[in-house]
């Protein structure tokens, strides 16, 4: 299903259905962005504190 189709479809709804189909969709992509940032901030926390590890191991003091 493409772009065209999906736009094709939703002027089959009335306006309340599309506002409500669009709600859901931000909603959904509201979610899936957080996921994303959360999977990104994990993956950096992480590479800082392999970083610091090697740094504490191997410092002299």
């Amino acid at each position: 299903m493409d772009k065209a189709h999906i736009l094709q479809l939703l002027t089959q709804l009335s306006l309340v259905e599309r506002l409500s189909v669009l709600e859901a969709a931000i909603h959904q992509l509201r979610h899936d962005m957080a996921r994303e940032l959360q999977a990104k901030q994990s993956a950096e926390m992480e590479a800082a504190a392999h970083a610091l590890l090697e740094d504490y191991l191997h410092d002299p003091n």
